[in-house]
């Protein structure tokens, strides 16, 4: 799955370390995407599927042992942030730990 994929809940783990739930968004230019813009888009409409998925509670109703933990939006990436994906990722980290959250990124080689 991909961030094309916008309803879709990519993966879900639990870090016995931290007591962390870490739900990935697997990010990649094979998504499907054409442009920059079109990628901001996708990736914002992930994104918002996570938080949503969050926010309404379904996390611990599929996930009961969510329930007391950190939760991160872990993004594994296969390119560097640069330009306006690096803005746009500025931005997201503010929107995402206002909400309680955290979010993160890697590139994965």
């Amino acid at each position: 799955m991909t961030i094309n994929d916008s309803e879709v809940i990519d993966y879900l783990s639990f870090k016995k370390r931290g007591g962390k739930v870490v739900l990935t968004i697997s990010d990649s230019p094979n998504a499907g995407y054409s442009n920059e813009t079109e990628h901001i888009e996708l990736l914002q409409k992930k994104v918002d599927t996570y938080l949503t998925f969050i926010q309404s509670g379904e996390i611990y109703k599929k996930f009961e042992k969510a329930k007391g933990l950190k939760i991160e939006i872990y993004i594994a990436g296969t390119y560097d942030l640069t330009g306006n994906i690096a803005n746009f990722y500025k931005r997201l980290s503010k929107i995402v730990k206002n909400a309680g959250f955290e979010l993160s990124y890697e590139k994965i080689d």
